[in-house]
């Protein structure tokens, strides 16, 4: 586990924003993290491989106190946004063991139990962290592309939510989230879906946020079936590239920082 430090510019532009020092790699589970920039992740403890671009966790406002997110997930997707105190996945128990107590993975976090065991570091301790990991139930969740997570959410393992989703403040996510659907309650129940499903399949199809921010610029976001079409026009076009950053990775076993193009 280690500190996210704010990695500010690169050739003028901002490439990471960090707010209360988010820590990263609180499990152990990801020897690397990937983040594309820009992103900003604010107070949070987060285990996960990959976080895109322009996504918000956790953002910092003044009549709204940045309460603790905890995020244990496989990645979040681009343009998500993801509100205070949220919980998103926890890293499961192996129920097969003799014992799933931690403090038999013999790695860094039990090591304050070991003034009270006997450790020798041979190849069976060793080996128990990944033992550890691999017994565990139910995969990680996986956030799509611009998903908004409202206040309070809580997403169990093995869960995955669709492209464009929306998830109430205070829902309990039990099972899989399509893609467009709003959804709340605990457990949480569709409520209805954004769009038709025509414009839901054209949308799904586009994929718009492969492209960045500015293949929305000009589009009025308010006239869906107008917007569509424009965004249609624009990808046809292949006028608009896809949108590529610089990267920022973390050693989660080092606690390094670099850059990637």
């Amino acid at each position: 586990m280690f500190e996210l430090v704010s990695v500010s510019s690169q050739d003028g532009k901002r490439l990471l924003t960090t707010s209360e020092n988010p820590q990263l790699s609180t499990w152990g589970i990801y020897e690397r993290t990937v983040i594309e920039a820009p992103a900003y992740i604010g107070q949070s403890q987060i285990e996960a491989g990959f976080i895109g671009a322009f996504t918000v966790i956790n953002l910092h406002a003044v009549h709204h106190p940045a309460n603790n997110c905890a995020i244990d997930c496989q990645s979040i997707g681009r343009f998500c946004m993801v509100a205070h105190s949220v919980n998103i996945g926890f890293p499961d128990h192996p129920t097969g063991f003799l014992s799933g107590n931690f403090v038999f993975r013999y790695d860094s976090r039990s090591e304050f139990f070991h003034d009270y065991m006997t450790v020798t570091g041979d190849d069976l301790e060793k080996s128990m962290r990944s033992k550890y990991l691999s017994n565990c139930r139910k995969p990680l969740p996986v956030i799509g592309n611009d998903v908004w997570i409202g206040h309070g959410v809580t997403v169990v393992n093995g869960v995955s939510i669709g492209d464009g989703a929306i998830i109430a403040a205070g829902s309990v996510i039990t099972r899989d989230v399509e893609p467009y659907s709003i959804v709340g309650g605990n457990p949480a129940k569709l409520i209805r879906y954004r769009f038709d499903e025509k414009t839901i399949e054209r949308l799904l199809k586009l994929r718009w946020w492969e492209y960045g921010p500015d293949i929305l610029h000009g589009i009025d976001l308010s006239d869906v079936d107008g917007g569509v079409d424009k965004l249609a026009e624009r990808v046809a076009s292949g006028e608009y590239k896809p949108f590529t950053s610089p990267r920022i990775v973390t050693d989660n076993r080092s606690g390094e920082i670099k850059i990637e193009e």
